[in-house]
């Protein structure tokens, strides 16, 4: 594993770099999440990729320099320059969950010639009803300083099909946040309440990678509606997760093995 920090603007951005693989693939953290996110991912996958993470500002161990929001654009510039840091490359697999995705779309538009492959986990085109109602809530308790409160309500409302371990992780992730990482959720659940619907944010019918959108049958955040907007990029298709939540391979790591069936097709044998 390879370890280093990003210099970009006004942010250190911490990254690394597993396995050693023929091709790159980069990681894009949820909301909140962190690194750890990735580990059966990277476990599964390291052996035939280059795998790149990095917890962006205001998440997990970046410094967040700046008191300025941090829009798409800014997601989107951060991983580039840590993509030309970390692991230089001609082309990318991209993955990103939850609000990841919609950074890895954004990503595939903007750098079309560089994603050849793309991965959109649990990815909505904008907030509805029910997540409209908890950001509101968890902003309550930021409001309140009661980061527990705000983990609590996560696992509670789609966090169900976790594991124990995990509910209790992510409890203690919210409990222990620091004061930059409470301010940065803040700031981001508002823009995400605000900003619009991602297809007028992002063009992605210029997304031209291989792209599979995964979505949990169970997960309460993602309207079916939001599928139809994701397929009108043109190289897409829609992989339904039976029994599965808003988590995906957080909750089974087995759900790995559908991503691997995806990825698979551009390598001459499964991987």
């Amino acid at each position: 594993m390879q370890r280093g920090v990003c210099k970009t603007g006004n942010w250190d951005v911490p990254f690394a770099v597993f396995g050693s693989g023929e091709r790159t693939m980069l990681l894009l953290n949820g909301a909140q999440q962190t690194r750890a996110a990735w580990r059966s991912v990277i476990k599964r996958f390291s052996h035939c990729y280059r795998i790149v993470t990095f917890d962006p500002p205001g998440q997990g161990s970046a410094a967040n320099l700046s008191t300025k929001h941090f829009s798409i654009a800014d997601h989107v510039e951060v991983a580039s320059a840590v993509v030309k840091t970390a692991a230089s490359a001609a082309s990318l697999t991209v993955v990103g969950a939850s609000w990841g995705g919609f950074i890895a779309a954004a990503f595939a538009a903007e750098y079309g010639n560089l994603v050849e492959t793309l991965v959109l986990a649990s990815i909505g085109v904008q907030p509805n009803p029910i997540l409209q109602r908890l950001i509101r809530i968890g902003q309550g308790f930021v409001d309140a300083g009661d980061p527990e409160a705000l983990g609590r309500m996560i696992v509670e409302e789609f966090g169900d099909r976790l594991s124990t371990a995990m509910r209790q992780r992510i409890v203690r992730q919210f409990a222990h946040a620091s004061s930059d990482n409470l301010r940065s959720f803040y700031q981001q659940s508002a823009y995400v309440a605000s900003a619009g619907r991602l297809q007028d944010l992002v063009n992605l019918p210029a997304i031209s990678a291989r792209t599979a959108i995964f979505k949990g049958s169970d997960d309460p955040l993602i309207d079916e509606a939001d599928i139809d907007v994701l397929l009108t990029i043109p190289n897409a298709e829609y992989i339904r997760v039976p029994c599965a939540g808003h988590f995906l391979h957080w909750e089974r790591p087995e759900i790995v093995e559908l991503y691997a069936k995806f990825l698979s097709k551009d390598w001459p044998n499964p991987i």
